[in-house]
């Protein structure tokens, strides 16, 4: 009887053996999951924000940025300097008569590569051509541009030539500032600058309407490049190897023109 109870214990004192080892290895199995867990988690974490931090631009890289916009005026500096410092693009929109593309290239297409070649893949640049006259444009001007796209920067040829006798001074102004409302209904501290077309040589009438467009800029507190101070004066006969047969600007116009952009927008 002794020998059968002496087995019992032993067999139970076997099982309880048995039953803490198998408990044990299960508590260090389940420490060594939640370490290896914790270690995964943290390498995630430690490569997301690597990620992220591979999307920012490095401070250096921002500041070489900011310092081409020292030309610019500050109400268009700003815009660029609140975009670039939050990492966003500029959408940038050039706007004008179809004269844009006269030079072969013409004013617009050298000042898109320019700026392209400056902020990189900071700036988003879009080109719109028009044909008629500002009182056409206003009419027509939310199917002519996506203005869903939001601009922040808006470079304006104001159709000056192209209204012409078909549109008076005064009228033409005003599509002018419903054109920068509009512009400022989709992006509140986006900027319009304004800038002339081409000079044309030994012109009357069209001059002063240049420089009534001029004159509202500046009281009004608009952006004004007045890229006419680069040509050659009006009366002057070199002002014609400038222009084409139909005073279109030629590959030398357009040069001057657009260098006179670029140094605005891209100071060196």
């Amino acid at each position: 009887m002794r020998k059968v109870l002496s087995i019992i214990i032993v067999v139970i004192c076997l099982i309880l053996l048995v039953f803490s080892y198998m408990q044990w290895k299960e508590k260090i199995n389940s420490a060594k999951g939640m370490e290896s867990s914790s270690l995964k988690v943290e390498a995630g974490a430690k490569s997301d924000s690597s990620d992220e931090d591979d999307d920012v631009k490095p401070d250096a890289d921002v500041e070489r940025l900011l310092s081409l916009t020292s030309n610019q005026d500050e109400i268009v500096s700003s815009v660029f300097q609140s975009r670039l410092e939050a990492d966003e693009v500029v959408d940038f929109l050039i706007v004008g008569s179809d004269v844009m593309e006269f030079g072969e290239p013409g004013y617009a297409e050298r000042l898109e590569i320019a700026l392209l070649e400056a902020y990189g893949d900071s700036v988003n640049v879009s080109t719109v051509a028009i044909e008629g006259a500002s009182n056409s444009f206003v009419a027509e001007m939310d199917e002519l541009i996506d203005f869903n796209v939001g601009y922040d920067v808006v470079l304006f040829e104001p159709l000056t030539l192209n209204s012409n006798g078909v549109v008076v001074v005064e009228t033409q102004l005003e599509h002018i500032e419903t054109f920068i409302d509009r512009v400022k209904d989709e992006v509140e501290d986006a900027v319009v600058v304004l800038h002339p077309p081409q000079p044309l040589h030994q012109a009357i009438h069209y001059p002063l309407q240049v420089e009534s467009v001029k004159r509202f800029a500046e009281a009004n507190e608009i952006s004004y490049i007045n890229h006419w101070t680069e040509w050659p004066d009006k009366d002057s006969d070199d002002l014609p190897n400038f222009l084409d047969e139909d005073s279109m600007p030629n590959s030398d116009g357009a040069e001057i023109w657009a260098n006179t952009l670029i140094t605005y927008f891209i100071a060196e």
